[in-house]
């Protein structure tokens, strides 16, 4: 769920309530292809795409709350990693190896539960703490 950083623990009461609202079945998406934010020119994460029209139903239920969310368009990844400073070379090879996969299929994977994360920024990177999940039946 696409939330802003700082919340209220009301605002985390309203998201579980949605998420317990949401009624779609557990279901199989696609992962394919590589891609990056913010942008080629300056990678900051490196993703694989996830392909599924049940994926595109469920944001649309889970994003069906009165929290202030973030702005942006839903393009549903799976984050593979995190760019922090890279030389020219290594950028240079990273580049051309997602050019080489960008749309390349590595397989599906199994949706049965949908969880709500807290992120906590560290000197090591992110540490994310489940809140709450709710299974899909």
């Amino acid at each position: 769920i696409p939330i802003e950083e700082d919340i209220e623990s009301g605002e985390i009461n309203e998201l579980r309530k949605t998420m317990d609202k949401v009624d779609i079945e557990s279901f199989n998406m696609g992962v394919k292809g590589v891609g990056c934010f913010p942008s080629w020119d300056y990678i900051r994460v490196v993703w694989a795409g996830v392909e599924s029209d049940e994926i595109h139903q469920l944001y649309r239920q889970i994003s069906d709350h009165g929290v202030k969310s973030q702005d942006h368009d839903f393009k549903p990844h799976i984050t593979l990693f995190r760019v922090r400073d890279i030389d020219s070379k290594t950028r240079k090879k990273l580049k051309r190896s997602m050019r080489d996969h960008q749309s390349h299929g590595f397989g599906s994977s199994p949706v049965n539960k949908v969880k709500l994360f807290r992120s906590e920024m560290t000197a090591e990177g992110s540490r994310y703490h489940e809140i709450h999940s709710r299974r899909l039946d």
